[in-house]
C-alpha cells in the first residue's frame, strides 16, 4: 500500500456515507492505470491485484465520482495556470478542474501528495488536502 492509502480511503467512507461524490478530469483512468502497471513492474502488485485495482476504481468511478472533461473552459483555466507556475500540462487540467468546480459551487477541494501542484492550487484559493501529511485524516472531516 503506498503513502496516503489510508487518508483516501477514508475520504472514500465519508464520501459515500454522506452521500457526495469526487469530481476528477476523465484522463484520471488513464493516471489510475499508470499507477496500477507500475506497482506491478516494481513487484508491488501481481498482475491480477493491477487489473482488480484499475476495475476498482472504474467501479468507483461510475458509483461515486464525476469524470470531467476537458472543455473549452477548463483549457482556458489550464493555460493561465501553465503561465503563472511551472506545471505538467496534465496537472493543469486537474486543478482547472477543481477551480472550475469550486468558482461553480464554492464547495470543492483539491486532493494531492504533489507539493508544487497543491502550492498552484492554495495559491488560487483553493482548500487542499494532502494525503500524505499526517494532519490529513481529522482535516476530512471538516469538509
Amino acid at each position: 500500500m503506498e503513502e496516503g492509502t489510508d487518508c483516501i480511503d477514508k475520504l472514500y467512507d465519508y464520501t459515500i456515507k454522506n452521500n457526495q461524490r469526487f469530481y476528477t478530469l476523465r484522463q484520471s483512468i488513464t493516471e489510475f492505470g499508470s499507477a496500477a502497471y507500475r506497482l506491478m513492474r516494481e513487484k508491488k502488485f501481481t498482475e491480477l491485484e493491477a487489473s482488480k485495482y484499475l476495475y476498482n476504481f472504474l467501479h468507483e468511478s461510475n458509483c461515486m465520482m464525476v469524470l470531467m472533461d476537458a472543455d473549452d473552459t477548463i483549457i482556458r483555466i489550464s493555460l493561465e495556470l501553465v503561465y503563472k507556475y511551472p506545471l505538467k500540462a496534465v496537472d493543469t487540467l486537474h486543478l482547472s478542474c477543481a477551480l472550475d468546480l469550486h468558482q461553480r459551487t464554492g464547495s470543492a477541494f483539491f486532493v494531492s501528495d504533489d507539493y508544487k501542484l497543491c502550492g498552484a492550487a492554495s495559491s488560487e484559493g483553493l482548500p487542499v488536502l494532502i494525503p500524505t501529511n499526517e494532519t490529513a485524516l481529522p482535516l476530512i472531516k471538516n469538509f
